[in-house]
């Protein structure tokens, strides 16, 4: 009898320690589970942000162009500004010419009526 009882003890020794392997197990693959779905959320989140991070590149890329656009436009009207200021310049420079020339001719006119006064004035002394 007494080894009817040793065998049963062992046989339930031995169950509880399958028991014991069997929640030991459970655990495990609840944990393995759980870093399974935070592996996934967080794969998620990284597709999610690569994403995010392309249509930002995307957009200051276009944004990019756009402000190189703008620089070309302000760059050529700056060129049509700055021809626009020469030949102004060069109009300027032939009026004051033209304005010089006229003064010297009043002037020579004016200092030949003086002089024609004076002759006049002489012959009659």
């Amino acid at each position: 009898m007494g080894a009817f009882f040793t065998k049963r003890a062992a046989a339930e020794g031995e169950d509880g320690n399958q028991a014991s392997e069997v929640l030991l197990l459970r655990q495990q693959l609840k944990h393995a589970q759980l870093e399974a779905e935070i592996r996934l959320q967080a794969k998620d989140e990284v597709a999610a942000l690569r994403d995010a991070a392309a249509t930002a590149y995307e957009r200051v890329k276009e944004e990019l162009w756009e402000a190189k656009a703008q620089a070309a436009k302000y760059e050529a009207e700056l060129q049509v500004a700055s021809a626009g200021k020469s030949k102004a310049e060069e109009e300027c420079s032939k009026l004051r010419a033209e304005l010089d020339k006229g003064n010297s001719e009043i002037e020579w006119k004016r200092a030949n009526r003086t002089l024609a006064k004076i002759h006049r004035k002489l012959q009659v002394h």
